[in-house]
């Protein structure tokens, strides 16, 4: 003599409504929990792309040395606009030494 349990309709009355809020409410927190765990696995995607990124330049460099030495040698070339030169750090110095002679 067993009885089969069956879920309650929900079309009759009875306690389904807050079975109902409760289900819905679990849905909307899986669904939030799912949107972070998504932009968390985007988010290390995009490490991964930037270590992926740098193993290729560091693999250059040690493939390629001479490539990349530094300081780059400069052969008789105008330095840019934005290196300071270094006449220009000695006026500096200069400036900030005691003046010499009488005061």
């Amino acid at each position: 003599m067993s009885t089969t349990v069956r879920p309650p309709d929900r079309l009759s009355g009875g306690a389904a409504p807050v079975d109902e809020d409760h289900y819905r409410l679990a849905v909307e927190e899986a669904r939030a929990q799912a949107e972070a765990l998504r932009h968390s696995v985007c988010r290390a995607n995009d490490l991964v792309r930037q270590l992926e990124e740098l193993v290729e330049s560091l693999r250059a460099i040690l493939l390629y040395p001479k490539a990349y030495d530094w300081p780059p040698v400069e052969s008789e070339a105008e330095p840019s606009e934005g290196t300071p030169q270094a006449e220009t750090v000695v006026e500096v110095t200069e400036l900030d030494q005691p003046a010499k002679g009488p005061a």
